[in-house]
């Protein structure tokens, strides 16, 4: 994805992330609903950190070999693990709000206003998301982006839901229920969404810690070197690979025979070969090819 694209992707999701915040936070405290309320504060932290994915997207994009011989892609990590950290404190707040509402007795909503809120979020939520995860390619800002924003239609549709059932409440003449469905869902909603962020993490944590990529990439990079290792000379290779970013840094030992000549012309070819076939395969990498004649080489990589 080019930088252009990228940038412009991250602007719309902050521009939609501001009006979400204050239409939010606005009816929320109208219609004193804490589920309202924890949506546009949830959008409010949305645009600080789509901003900071912005600027960091900027800042990876300008070359800068000689401080960063190898690229800033670790930074795409660290920052959604900045972002997805902000996101946990921000649910475990809302889940003990809400605790401590459900025990202290509820708390009374604008049921009408809150309900037609929730079905308007519901639906630009998720046309959001649908548009973004459809462009996101191998960035993982955008996708980080996209993530939000599911999670956002999902709140929202949980809250359409859970005042929907208010409203039949109230038509039935339950009304000593309808105090505890707001906190109810603010607690439901708030478990749910740990999962998310605590699941990226530990992919961001992954990247870091310069750990192999999911099985899905290792096998697309294997079967890509195996067809041009069996069109070679070569015999055997050590393949070892890593995910930062949106690149994938790729170190391979070849093996060969030492009494066959492998000119350097050849190993040439051998490289642009193996770039032109990962290229194909919509893999940006960072790759690094050394021949050996000596097997124990292999064994010890």
């Amino acid at each position: 994805m080019s930088m252009v694209s990228e940038n412009r992707l991250l602007m719309i999701s902050i521009w939609g992330a501001v009006l979400f915040s204050i239409t939010g936070v606005a009816l929320g405290l109208i219609s004193s609903s804490q589920m309202v309320l924890f949506d546009g504060l949830y959008s409010f932290i949305s645009v600080g950190l789509s901003l900071m994915s912005l600027l960091a997207a900027r800042f990876i994009n300008k070359k800068d070999p000689v401080r960063f011989p190898y690229g800033k892609q670790m930074i795409e990590p660290l920052v959604i693990i900045v972002k997805y950290a902000a996101i946990i404190m921000l649910c475990l707040g809302a889940l003990f709000s809400a605790v401590d509402a459900l025990i202290s007795g509820g708390r009374e909503t604008a049921i009408g206003i809150a309900t037609a809120y929730a079905f308007f979020a519901t639906v630009a939520c998720f046309g959001y998301f649908r548009y973004l995860n459809s462009k996101a390619g191998q960035s993982g800002f955008v996708k980080a982006e996209a993530n939000q924003w599911r999670m956002d239609s999902i709140l929202s549709a949980a809250v359409f839901a859970g005042f929907i059932i208010a409203l039949i409440l109230q038509t039935v003449g339950v009304d000593r229920l309808i105090p505890y469905v707001d906190p109810l869902m603010v607690v439901m909603a708030s478990v749910y969404f740990l999962k998310v962020p605590l699941l990226g993490m530990v992919d961001a944590f992954k990247e870091v810690l310069d750990m192999a990529p999911h099985e899905g990439i290792q096998s697309d990079v294997s079967q890509a070197i195996e067809s041009v290792v069996n069109n070679s000379v070569a015999i055997d290779y050590q393949l070892r690979v890593s995910k930062v970013g949106a690149v994938l840094f790729i170190e391979m030992d070849v093996l060969v025979d030492g009494e066959t000549s492998f000119s350097i012309q050849q190993q040439d070819r051998f490289r642009r070969r193996l770039e032109d076939t990962l290229s194909q395969r919509g893999h940006q990498h960072w790759l690094t090819v050394s021949f050996t004649a000596d097997r124990d080489r292999l064994l010890d990589s």
